[in-house]
């Protein structure tokens, strides 16, 4: 496991609650991961798992489909965290043994 800051390339929303995020992997921390892996961001006081949503072929780049959960403490630092346009996110991958 690896943990990386990324350089946001981009925040997007496909509709009103979903979004788009994707992070530049810089290359002497890209790793190889497997379909169905994961990986963890972290925020100031937790650690939040999402799936990764692009194949492992795309190579320098993870795109995360992030859409908030109703009444959840680590969707509102998350929401909030986006809502901020931030530079970077911390990331921690790849993660888990299901592929």
């Amino acid at each position: 496991m690896t943990r990386v800051n990324c350089p946001v390339i981009s925040i997007e929303h496909y509709n009103q609650d979903t979004r788009q995020v994707l992070l530049q992997v810089p290359e002497p921390n890209q790793q190889e991961f497997k379909a169905g892996q994961y990986l963890e961001m972290i925020l100031p006081s937790k650690r939040c798992p999402f799936s990764i949503a692009n194949s492992p072929t795309r190579k320098g780049v993870i795109e995360l489909h992030i859409r908030p959960t109703p009444n959840s403490d680590d969707s509102v630092a998350i929401e909030s965290l986006l809502d901020s346009t931030p530079s970077h996110i911390e990331i921690e991958f790849p993660k888990g043994d299901c592929f």
